[in-house]
């Protein structure tokens, strides 16, 4: 929705600003003269602080839009962009800002500003630029449809067109605005805006401001799937999908990036977007490991039993027919002083061989703890919960 927007006011403001500067009847003069007005350096010279804090304030809300709706030099670079888009897609990628050459090129058009030196303000002026291109080389062609028409009309009796004269006023000056327009066009053919955020002054100041802009491009760093149509697709080359960072003194918020990415991963909006956690999926739990864990206990408590009989039966007087712990009748019993056990038990835990649902784990766990409770627990604690209606081996034991 916001390319859809910025499109259909740019191409608005292009074509009035276009006829504006191709008029010559002083007619477009007169009902869209406050075009001209709007543009940032005539309100600069101008000392229009009306414009100038309306064009300050636009860009601390919505970031670079003077660049890419206002200014007819740059909605021309999107077009030339456009049509070599047509040819190749995705065809961006980011770079990191020039600022060396930016600040350079901003500090050389201000020392031209405060000495007067008005051939170097109008060839770094976005509007000068535009306005230089215009008048040269599409006046002419304008002017010889003109008189087309005019002689037509004049066949049919009709005045409402008037023949122009068509002249060129310096062969220098149209040799520069050729050369102008010549490298802007290789410029915006092969990077998009590469001649407003390396060259252009204007938007180098903006660009300054627009980095505190209230709305701006975001990422939802969860939501990306690192594909990479963000960064092909922005004519800025501002944008670096690897570490989910916008460079916002380069951004002139087109929403070619918002209309690309189809996850739902960038946002125009105010604040930083919160990354939602992403949903975790329980890991099943693998029951081999947790089989071994508990083979080994119970090899460890068969060892420590063993020890523990014999010394209870080196110590009781009548070892032969007394049992020497309260389990020993369902294991073994001490025939003499320092024998050792005849037999040792058997625990029958089955484990399931399959990935155990979470119904059956509880189901494994409960029976490995039964069958270990009776040789870890010391002998009179075991004999102390035997009697507890609990204890779930109570009975089994007893009997």
């Amino acid at each position: 929705m916001l390319r859809k927007i910025r499109i259909v006011l740019a191409a608005v403001f292009y074509v009035l600003i276009t006829l504006l500067l191709l008029d010559f009847t002083g007619v477009a003069h007169k009902w869209l003269g406050w075009m001209a007005k709007m543009q940032f350096l005539p309100a600069v010279l101008a000392l229009n602080v009306v414009v100038i804090v309306a064009l300050m304030l636009l860009t601390l809300a919505f970031g670079r839009v003077y660049c890419s709706v206002i200014c007819p030099l740059g909605v021309m670079q999107d077009l030339i962009s456009w049509l070599h888009g047509k040819k190749k897609k995705n065809r961006f990628t980011y770079s990191a800002p020039k600022n060396v050459l930016r600040y350079s090129v901003f500090a050389v058009f201000v020392v031209g500003i405060a000495l007067g030196f008005g051939a170097i303000v109008t060839l770094l002026s976005p509007y000068g630029t535009y306005g230089a291109i215009v008048s040269n080389l599409l006046q002419p062609l304008y002017l010889w449809g003109n008189n087309a028409l005019a002689a037509l009309a004049e066949h049919y009796d009709s005045y409402a067109f008037y023949s122009k004269e068509v002249w060129i006023k310096s062969v220098p000056v149209f040799a520069t605005a050729i050369a102008l327009f010549a490298a802007i066009s290789v410029l915006a053919w092969r990077g998009g805006r590469t001649y407003c955020n390396t060259i252009c002054p204007v938007g180098t100041l903006l660009g300054f401001v627009a980095r505190f802009s209230w709305l701006k491009v975001h990422f939802y760093a969860d939501k990306c799937k690192n594909c990479g149509l963000c960064t092909k697709n922005c004519k800025a080359s501002c944008i670096d999908f690897k570490s989910h960072t916008v460079d916002y003194s380069r951004c002139v918020t087109c929403g070619n990036c918002l209309d690309k990415c189809s996850f739902g991963a960038l946002t125009y909006a105010h604040a930083t977007p919160k990354a939602k956690a992403p949903d975790t999926v329980p890991t099943p739990t693998d029951t081999t490991r947790r089989a071994i864990i508990v083979g080994a206990a119970i090899v460890g408590a068969e060892a420590a039993m063993a020890k523990l009989k014999k010394v209870d039966c080196a110590r009781r007087p009548n070892h032969a027919s007394a049992p020497c712990h309260p389990i020993a009748p369902r294991f073994a019993k001490c025939e003499e002083p320092g024998a050792t056990l005849r037999w040792l038990p058997t625990l029958h835990i089955k484990m399931p061989q399959r990935r155990a649902s979470p119904i059956e784990r509880p189901r494994a766990l409960y029976a490995a703890r039964n069958e270990l409770r009776p040789w870890i627990l010391p002998p009179r604690v075991y004999t102390m919960l035997v009697g507890l209606p609990c204890w779930s081996h109570s009975a089994h034991h007893q009997g």
